[in-house]
């Protein structure tokens, strides 16, 4: 998708979508380098001045944003990036009509003539779809086991000790909501310097358990119950309603790998 995105000319940008911390950033990165190609990095929080100014500074180069996440709620930066990726025009002119660029060496408005890439955990529900149809869409889809898999051999490779991931498999499950590569350096780091309670602080701090799934997992291990007799007993065990119980049973579907 990336090479796509470089090579095309009538595709203007790529958005990729995944959970965070299993290495989007790092592999676009790598994909840029080893590519030789000359970009500018936008991360943490850029307002749409900014924001302008930066695609200005950089309007013949790729822009990478990494998981900028509020310009998604913003219109006005929302108007510049639909300007930047119109596919239906010889030019792509991206305005920005403020006082507050009265006097300044950057323009109100400039052509735009390179692509951008975004990086994000998630969009908001109700994005412009203009917005998404000017772009390619790719979504990071792992499933547990892949998971799993992913953050055993970054240990591995990491050099960390075996006990260090034998006691993080032994913790994980589909409860837990927060599985990642940097899971594996923040429990590393606990073991170095707390060498007796890294095991206790890792489980009541790092780990997180979401209580919904737990109750739906344990639920789910009793093969003598009906789902309707399921779903009574989550409701009476969590005060969730029924509609919570089919979220938390597609989203552990998800994560099986649709099993």
């Amino acid at each position: 998708m990336l090479k796509t995105t470089l090579a095309s000319e009538k595709i203007q940008g790529l958005l990729i979508l995944g959970k965070a911390g299993f290495g989007k950033t790092y592999q676009v990165e790598k994909f840029l380098a080893e590519n030789e190609v000359d970009f500018h990095k936008i991360s943490s929080y850029s307002t749409p001045l900014q924001f302008y100014k930066d695609m200005y500074a950089n309007r013949d180069k790729l822009i990478f944003l990494d998981d900028i996440f509020g310009l998604f709620k913003n219109t006005t930066a929302i108007g510049m990036l639909l300007s930047a990726l119109e596919t239906d025009r010889a030019e792509r002119i991206v305005q920005y009509n403020s006082t507050i660029l009265d006097n300044s060496e950057v323009p109100k408005s400039f052509q735009f003539s390179g692509k951008i890439i975004w990086t994000a955990n998630q969009v908001p529900k109700k994005i412009d779809r203009a917005f998404l149809s000017r772009i390619s869409v790719y979504r990071v889809g792992l499933n547990y086991k892949t998971e799993v898999a992913m953050m055993r051999s970054y240990a591995n490779k990491k050099g960390y000790a075996k006990e260090l991931f034998e006691f993080i498999e032994k913790n994980l499950s589909l409860a837990v909501v927060n599985t990642s590569l940097r899971m594996v350096d923040k429990i590393h780091e606990l073991r170095k310097v707390s060498k007796k309670k890294w095991r206790e602080i890792a489980i009541s701090q790092v780990i997180k358990i979401d209580e919904y799934r737990k109750v739906f997992l344990e639920l789910e291990k009793e093969d003598e119950l009906s789902e309707v007799m399921r779903i009574v007993r989550f409701r009476m065990k969590t005060g969730k309603s029924r509609n919570i119980y089919y979220k938390i049973k597609r989203e552990l579907s998800s994560l099986r790998g649709g099993e």
